[in-house]
């Protein structure tokens, strides 16, 4: 059973002869894998499968503890999306759903190493001097989590100082509730401070900074 319809998987095998660089997609699990990990597994081998400049890596994360530490991998599963660097784009949970076009939008972001952000967003970013993670707890059932994903992906591939987390809230709640999480998107900065909605890129932009700025 695939989870692409085979128009989706025409379009998708189109959109990755455009892939600049190879990407590199590295999947961390466990023994024995829980139903999250099949799934998150099947999704990335489907989507691997559709162009050679994709190479799935997976790592059982008691056997493999260095490339875990590497990736700074504390939840599982786990996926890492990197091409020539390693953009601190992390996965945590099942890109499933409306999330795998998330997951197929960075590797092609990943791929060209450029953002594409607004040039007044990228200009903002550039105030962004020290370490800022962002979390962004999301739903696959959600048509409103993809966008705010990829921007704050894109964030973290405009500027090294910054870390971007997808979490799918069915898999942590106990994150969720830490966070108090009530409506989905919900982004964490830092571990500190609250943006929520589902915001655009000029408004998300400003609102993380606004939260940098107060950290």
């Amino acid at each position: 059973m695939t989870i692409l319809k085979p128009s989706e998987q025409d379009y998708v095998r189109k959109v990755f002869k455009l892939l600049a660089e190879e990407v590199k997609i590295s999947f961390f699990s466990q023994q024995p894998e829980s139903q999250a990990g099949r799934e998150t597994r099947q999704i990335l081998e489907e989507l691997a499968g559709m162009s050679d400049r994709v190479e799935l890596r997976s790592y059982l994360f008691d056997e493999h503890k260095p490339e875990a530490a590497a990736f700074s991998i504390d939840k599982l599963p786990a996926t890492v999306i990197e091409a020539k660097k390693d953009y601190g784009i992390r996965f945590f949970g099942i890109p499933a759903g409306y999330l795998v076009s998330s997951l197929i939008e960075d590797i092609v972001q990943v791929s060209k190493g450029v953002s594409e952000l607004s040039e007044v967003s990228k200009e903002k970013l550039k105030q962004i001097n020290s370490d800022l993670n962002l979390q962004v707890f999301v739903s696959a059932t959600s048509p409103y989590c993809p966008a705010l994903v990829n921007i704050a992906h894109r964030m973290a591939i405009e500027n090294d100082q910054i870390s971007a987390h997808m979490i799918d809230i069915k898999e942590f709640p106990h994150l969720a509730m830490r966070y108090h999480v009530s409506d989905v998107p919900f982004t964490v900065v830092n571990n500190k401070i609250s943006v929520e909605g589902a915001l655009d890129e000029k408004d998300y932009v400003d609102r993380v900074l606004q939260a940098f700025h107060r950290i």
